[in-house]
């Protein structure tokens, strides 16, 4: 009896973070060339190829201020679900080498910003409250 107890708490729990897990999608760097910007051939032009606002993640799964900002983005995604789209990129795949050469990354978490006609950087973790502001101001120019 106690191991179904358990067993049904753990699967609960599963459930509620892949809930929270929906509205953000991981991608490579293929799938950012196709979704986001194709930065092999126009390097020097920012043709934003999505429709919405849309805030991309590089992390690593071993790093600690990666996990905390990912929680935090779990919390804005659901918030603004209609209205974003957030990426996460795994640099540790050798996949996407490519892109953090292009960015320049150095330090994780970085992220990245787009309004559909402009790119902003950051690199560090940031709050809840840090991610409202950001998005409310700079992706969709409203106020809460």
């Amino acid at each position: 009896m106690k191991s179904f107890i358990i067993t049904a708490i753990i699967t609960i729990a599963s459930i509620g973070q892949l809930t929270l897990a929906q509205n953000i999608v991981n991608i490579n760097e293929n799938d950012f060339i196709n979704q986001v910007w194709d930065y092999k051939n126009s390097p020097e032009q920012f043709t934003y190829k999505g429709d919405k606002p849309c805030i991309i993640d590089f992390y690593a799964d071993w790093c600690g201020p990666c996990r905390i900002l990912g929680k935090n983005l779990a919390t804005v995604a659901d918030r603004y679900k209609e209205q974003i789209i957030i990426y996460k990129i795994d640099i540790d795949n050798p996949q996407n080498a490519g892109l953090a050469s292009f960015f320049g990354i150095r330090s994780i978490p970085y992220i990245l910003f787009i309004d559909t006609q402009e790119i902003n950087s950051h690199t560090g973790s940031l709050s809840v409250e840090q991610l409202d502001e950001i998005i409310t101001t700079r992706l969709l120019n409203t106020s809460k």
